[in-house]
């Protein structure tokens, strides 16, 4: 059986859009034996978040790309939170899905005050 290590595994871009604006995006790679996940606001800052998977701390180069207003903010705006999930591949920006309650609603962040910041972000 081959089993996928991390560098051979494709990263993951998951944006945490607010009626179309990203707030948070959310780098990693789940498909890992040992998945990473690493959390940066729009300003590139490293976020101390933790949900599911340790940290790596990896500053990914192609951030800003990926979360340009055309590619996020188009596909959420309208929508109190949506997440968005990009791939890059080759150069290009393959949307993965799009997602209304990160791993179902059922992990929560952590440190536990980013509950709150998330949650008063969303306007209903």
């Amino acid at each position: 059986v081959h089993k996928i290590n991390t560098s051979e595994c494709l990263k993951d871009y998951k944006s945490f859009c607010f009626d179309g604006i990203p707030k948070i995006v959310y780098v990693g790679k789940d498909k890992a034996d040992y998945p990473i996940t690493d959390f940066f606001d729009m300003d590139f800052k490293y976020l101390l978040i933790r949900m599911r998977n340790p940290n790596a701390e990896e500053m990914p180069k192609n951030l800003n790309y990926l979360t340009n207003e055309v590619h996020c903010c188009g596909l959420s705006k309208g929508v109190p939170h949506l997440r968005v999930d990009f791939y890059l591949i080759n150069g290009h920006i393959y949307v993965g899905e799009l997602t209304f309650y990160h791993c179902s609603g059922f992990v929560e962040g952590k440190p536990k005050e980013w509950n709150l910041i998330m949650g008063n972000w969303i306007k209903i």
